[in-house]
């Protein structure tokens, strides 16, 4: 039996010292303009972070405690499993002494847009302002 070849594109990556930048850079962005455009939906998860769950994947993004080196995990899941993973953080081994990532500000806003989607917190301020307003004080 002959097998099929297919293509596999090569996976497009750069380097901002150790760090790479691999697909997932990219894929918070579009996660950020999906959100906005009010095309996926997502749930918070047990361990304070959010989940978008796709019909392969999961993609989960976190916060991690100030002190921590990394503030934002971007975690992307098959099943239960972690098959890849993109953190912030800056470029020196000491926490925020070098430049940041580039994607560090991508990771944060996802952050917010997945915790304000999943908690439904627009149509709660439009309905306290519906409310103020029927009531005219």
């Amino acid at each position: 039996m002959m097998g099929t070849r297919r293509h596999v594109k090569a996976e497009r990556t750069y380097r901002v010292s150790d760090q790479p930048v691999t697909e997932l850079a990219t894929l918070a962005e579009r996660l950020i303009q999906l959100t906005g455009e009010g095309k996926i939906a997502w749930q918070p998860t047990e361990d304070d972070g959010f989940a978008y769950v796709g019909s392969r994947a999961t993609v989960v993004i976190r916060s991690q405690d100030s002190g921590q080196r990394h503030l934002f995990i971007l975690s992307l899941l098959d099943g239960d499993v972690e098959v890849d993973s993109l953190k912030s953080g800056w470029e020196e081994a000491e926490y925020d002494t070098g430049p940041p990532y580039p994607w560090n500000e991508d990771l944060q806003t996802l952050y917010r847009v997945a915790r304000r989607n999943s908690r439904n917190i627009g149509a709660l301020i439009e309905s306290l302002i519906a409310d103020a307003e029927k009531s005219g004080k």
